[in-house]
Order: C-alpha cells, then sequence, then structure tokens
C-alpha cells in the first residue's frame, strides 16, 4: 500500500503547456475586435469566469457589447465554440504528464486534478486523457472557489522532493525553479519524478 493515500495535480503549466497569448489573440480575431479589447475584457471577467459565476457565452457578450460589436447569437455561440477548440489545441499535455498519473495510479495513489480555471476545462482534461487517469476533477469554476496557492502547492525546487512535503500537496510545474543540472524531482512518497520545467505565469493568462 502507498505511503501517501492521494496527490493532488494542477492543470495548467503543470499537465499541459498553454499559450494563452496566442490563444487571446486568436479569439480576438474571432470577435472582430483589437487584442487589446478582447484582452481587457477578457481580464475583467477572469475571476468571475474561474469561480463559474459567469458563463463564457454572458461573459463573451458583455466583451463584445463593450467593445461597440453587437453580441449577436451566432456570434457568442461560435466564439465560445472557438474558445473551447483554442484551448484544446494550445494546450497538449508535457511528455511526463499522462506517464506521471500512470505511475501514481500504479502505486495506487488516487488522484485528483486540483485547478483554478474556467469553463472547458473539464472538455480539454477528457480530450486529452487526462481525466481518465484521475479519482477526481476539482475545478474551481465547477465548485465555486479557488485553491490557495501558497498553502496548497508544493514547489518543486532541486534534485529531490521537497523535504517533508507530502504526496497530497498540490503538484505546480509552474512553480519550480530547478538547480542547473539537477535530476527531476522525485517524490519521496511514491517515487514518480517530475522534470521541473518551468512556464512563469503570465496574468492575466495564468488560466483560461
Amino acid at each position: 500500500m502507498a505511503d501517501r493515500e492521494a496527490c493532488l495535480v494542477d492543470v495548467y503549466h503543470t499537465l499541459v503547456s498553454s499559450d494563452f497569448p496566442a490563444y487571446m489573440a486568436e479569439m480576438a480575431e474571432g470577435a472582430g475586435i483589437t487584442a487589446e479589447a478582447w484582452a481587457d475584457g477578457y481580464r475583467q471577467f477572469g475571476l468571475a469566469f474561474r469561480l463559474g459565476q459567469v458563463s463564457k457565452a454572458e461573459g463573451f457578450a458583455r466583451i463584445l457589447r463593450a467593445a461597440g460589436v453587437e453580441p449577436r447569437p451566432d456570434l457568442v455561440r461560435a466564439l465560445v465554440d472557438l474558445d473551447l477548440e483554442l484551448l484544446v489545441r494550445n494546450s497538449p499535455p508535457y511528455d511526463d504528464a499522462l506517464p506521471f498519473l500512470r505511475a501514481l495510479r500504479g502505486r495506487g495513489i488516487n488522484i485528483a486534478i486540483v485547478s483554478n480555471c474556467s469553463e472547458h476545462t473539464r472538455d480539454l482534461l477528457e480530450a486529452i486523457g487526462v481525466a481518465a487517469l484521475a479519482d477526481t476533477l476539482v475545478l474551481s469554476y465547477e465548485v465555486g472557489v479557488q485553491k490557495h496557492p501558497r498553502s496548497t502547492t508544493t514547489r518543486l525546487t532541486g534534485s529531490a522532493w521537497p523535504p517533508g512535503a507530502p504526496c497530497s500537496s498540490t503538484i505546480s510545474r509552474h512553480t519550480a525553479r530547478p538547480r542547473p543540472n539537477s535530476a527531476s524531482p522525485r517524490c519521496r512518497s511514491c517515487g514518480a519524478t517530475r522534470t521541473g520545467r518551468c512556464r512563469p505565469r503570465t496574468p492575466p493568462w495564468c488560466g483560461p
């Protein structure tokens, strides 16, 4: 039996590599407004999107209206569909993501995917095979609350799992600052390894 019962794993810049600036630019093009106007509008609804307080359809309609564009139902629907398409296209899993999750399952460790994210993230996780490997998905837009990064995130900082860090802490790749020439971080409990590659967060694109 595994020493630890569960491992909580983040999504963006941890399991998947996401190019959110490219996503934002293509959404702006689809909306027929400037990239700046779309980014400004999206920033205003970012938190509401992540907490599930505003749907993408409602938020997109309001962004269009603020930019002087009539939010026709067909245009809003097209943007919602484009949002999903771009999210899947621009968020491929890292090479080690699925093997890492399989290694955890092979050691009898339950997996919870925990993410501050918005609508369509569940669709993404199902499309790339992550959902099938997880015991549960805890997504902020579905549960209406965000995880606190300082209290739940294990930062991969060196050649080994941080001393004393349980495997039930949230694993987050984007907080890592690997030492030069260091080996992949390894969990002392389950033996799984991570590359520790760093993908810095750039608000408002730290989550879709």
